[in-house]
């Protein structure tokens, strides 16, 4: 079923306004080059590998967005997001980047 707020198309950027049952939306200082944000997809798994898999396939479909951070990709169940699952290596590495091998690799770190 279509929201009939966007039946002539989405709003524009920073223009949705609370419902009367959300919260107002914080004032973030977007000035900062290093604000970070994080998406929260629901999806289901039977398993943490399955669900480990699928953040993966995921991460490397959206890879091509350039603010995209594969390498930060995390799982957790719904229920307890504080214990977090990586997916990828994420180490810093001095040269460049962080490692994009998945968690747990026993190569050494690599971007790509």
């Amino acid at each position: 079923m279509t929201d009939a707020r966007y039946a002539s198309g989405p709003p524009p950027r920073n223009s949705i306004a609370p419902t009367a049952t959300q919260r107002p939306l914080p004032i973030v200082d977007l000035s900062q080059p290093d604000s970070r944000f994080v998406i929260h997809i629901p999806f289901k798994a039977t398993t943490l590998g399955a669900a480990l898999g699928t953040a993966e396939r995921l991460a490397d479909f959206l890879s091509f967005i350039p603010e995209f951070e594969p390498s930060d990709t995390a799982v957790s169940l719904e229920d307890d997001q504080l214990n977090q699952h990586p997916v990828y290596c994420g180490r810093i590495l001095p040269a460049h980047g962080r490692c994009l091998y998945l968690y747990g690799h026993a190569d050494p770190c690599s971007t790509t």
